[in-house]
């Protein structure tokens, strides 16, 4: 199940930028402060109103729920609903296609005590340098809290990253990116820690168990790191060398295309990071990424098995150019095996290197 925060980050995205720009605004974290202060709430639980609100999409009923939950004077709540509608959604309902204002009134609050934070809201989107806070909002895309963003950001590296490295849509890695490189901007130093936190990511990335100084390991993301470091060193690396791992190393022989690209992505991800900022070295800080993004979809979702591999070949070729491509796959497989047989070469009889290597071996010459 995805984490709140990915979910209304996925919410917001689809948004206009003008929403975005008063949920970032000081004068957000303002009136949820005073929210905060007036009924005697941690913040904590006034932005899981928050969240929640635009993860339920906008239900005011589900919303009335959270708030009756987490208050124990009952008696308030008419205000404190008044209060988060009025001072929060208010501002940008006309962007969520909502009638606020009904409801603060169905609830018996007075409109004009909130209207004062519509003209605020004008205020912010027709600020002579909202065209800069946009592109900031766009490219970094902050919470107002920096600490939060950075609690945020450990978490995804350490305990939620393989659905955002598994998803289709490139909106969720590209806020937490933004996240990141706003932190990084501010506290160049708390890159170590984003690095030990990633490093530290005991999810399971990939299907089969790694063979890491001879012992089997869980194919988590710490694992997979730890076996590229074992194989390549801990300095920094080129593409060259990430590619000889991905096509050379024993983890990586039994993988499929789909988990082929996941190892990529958190590879470059473990060098976009723990090498940062000469990681990000002649590439145009528009270009900049810590989560490695998507450019295009030149990855099949399902890899190209033997049987599908042959047809895709017949379809619109004549006999001659089907041969040819035939010879092309055979020959391919024969550079396959030498390379394997060299690689047998390298491990002890018995180690199960040694045995993933055979195993391979087997599967080609079928």
């Amino acid at each position: 199940m995805e984490s709140k925060n990915l979910q209304f980050l996925q919410k917001l995205e689809a948004l206009p930028e003008e929403v975005s720009a008063f949920l970032y605004s000081k004068e957000l974290e303002n009136y949820m402060s005073d929210i905060s202060k007036k009924f005697g709430l941690n913040i904590e639980v006034v932005n899981d109103f928050l969240l929640e609100f635009f993860i339920n999409d906008f239900n005011f009923l589900k919303t009335e729920e959270l708030i009756k939950s987490q208050i124990s004077n009952q008696n308030f709540f008419n205000e404190l609903y008044c209060d988060f509608l009025g001072n929060i959604i208010l501002p940008i309902a006309p962007f969520l296609n909502i009638d606020v204002e009904k409801e603060i009134k169905n609830k018996g609050g007075n409109l004009n005590e909130y209207n004062l934070n519509i003209e605020v809201f004008n205020e912010i989107v027709n600020d002579k340098n909202f065209e800069g806070l946009l592109e900031v909002s766009k490219n970094l895309d902050k919470f107002t809290d920096i600490k939060e963003e950075e609690r945020m950001s450990l978490y995804f590296l350490e305990k939620d990253l393989v659905q955002i490295l598994k998803s289709k849509d490139p909106s969720s890695a590209k806020k937490i990116n933004g996240s990141i490189l706003y932190i990084l901007s501010k506290n160049p130093e708390l890159a170590a820690k984003f690095s030990r936190a990633f490093l530290a990511n005991q999810e399971k990335l990939t299907k089969n168990l790694l063979i890491i100084n001879n012992k089997k390991e869980e194919p988590t993301i710490a694992n997979w790191i730890n076996s590229f470091i074992k194989e390549n060193g801990s300095d920094n690396f080129s593409n060259i060398a990430l590619a000889k791992f991905l096509t050379s190393s024993v983890n990586c022989l039994s993988l499929d295309e789909f988990e082929r690209r996941l190892v990529r992505k958190i590879i470059r991800l473990y060098r976009n990071l723990s090498f940062f900022p000469d990681s990000m070295t002649n590439i145009p800080p528009e270009d900049w990424e810590i989560i490695p993004v998507d450019k295009d979809h030149l990855f099949s979702e399902k890899p190209l098995g033997s049987k599908d591999r042959d047809s895709k070949l017949k379809e619109g070729l004549d006999d001659k150019k089907v041969e040819q491509e035939m010879e092309k796959i055979l020959s391919e497989d024969e550079q396959k095996i030498k390379e394997l047989e060299l690689m047998l070469e390298k491990y002890p009889n018995k180690s199960l290197e040694r045995k993933a290597i055979e195993n391979e071996l087997k599967k080609i010459k079928k």
